[in-house]
């Protein structure tokens, strides 16, 4: 009697198993055990930030090799790498409305947008702006927005970037320095020509 009794209970639970998902009704599952359970991943660790300066050697559109004291150092360019063109060391009298500005005050190097010249106003994205009355010898750096494709070999640069465990370096931000052009002295253009 109990050998017949198993064997209807046998073919019973795959028919009831049957009936609960052809009625749409949730079955309970039970929890995977320890071996069946799938390992948890490493987290991958952070990258440190690294920052260099010195002259490419090439530039394309993947790549940068820039060359400073420390030797040559190969740099990828990633989606979010961000392209700037900063001339360095302006006096506040040569710049204009609308100029992006990098300056350093009080601690701060963020960048402004130049709202008017007298008084010299720049505003700090949305969140603030800021007044200068007396700027004294306040110097400023000319910033604008490149591409990857502006990057050329032999361009005076720094670059931020990641530089991941194995040995990989991911720019952050690429900035070709430009020096300003100092305008000719009237002597020394008059001395020009007549040589």
């Amino acid at each position: 009697m109990k050998a017949v009794m198993t064997s209807r209970f046998c073919w019973m639970v795959p028919a009831l198993a049957a009936v609960i998902v052809g009625s749409g009704m949730n079955a309970i599952v039970a929890a995977p055990t320890e071996e069946t359970k799938a390992p948890k991943a490493a987290k991958a660790p952070k990258p440190k930030s690294r920052t260099m300066e010195g002259t490419f050697s090439t530039a394309n559109a993947t790549m940068v090799k820039l060359k400073s004291k420390d030797g040559e150092t190969n740099v990828n360019l990633v989606p979010t790498t961000e392209y700037w063109r900063i001339q360095t060391g302006l006096a506040a009298n040569e710049l204009k409305v609308g100029d992006m500005v990098k300056f350093t005050l009080k601690g701060t190097d963020d960048m402004a947008t130049v709202q008017s010249l007298a008084p010299l106003t720049l505003k700090f994205a949305d969140v603030a702006t800021l007044t200068l009355d007396k700027i004294g010898r306040t110097k400023f750096d000319r910033v604008t927005q490149l591409m990857a494709t502006d990057l050329v070999a032999g361009q005076d640069a720094k670059v931020a970037s990641n530089l991941f465990p194995d040995g990989k370096l991911e720019a952050r931000e690429v900035w070709v320095v430009v020096e300003p052009v100092k305008p000719v002295k009237k002597k020394a253009a008059e001395d020009t020509a007549q040589n």
